[in-house]
């Protein structure tokens, strides 16, 4: 049933694991950070627009 004679044999996929599971990583990479990246925007963008928020309501005699 298993095609693989041991772990080993599995890992090393005849020669050709080493770029088998360098595909694996950088795909489960780049997912990775495909899902972080909106979560960071979002944080960004709440950031600035609590900055904002806190720059329109100064009080006027701050503001010259």
């Amino acid at each position: 049933m298993f095609q693989f004679d041991s772990i080993n044999d599995f890992l090393m996929m005849d020669g050709h694991g080493i770029y088998v599971w360098a595909c694996y990583a950088i795909t489960l990479a780049a997912f990775i950070v495909l899902a972080w990246l909106p979560f960071a925007k979002k944080r960004e963008l709440v950031t600035q627009l609590q900055r904002q928020e806190r720059i329109n309501n100064r009080p006027a005699e701050v503001i010259k």
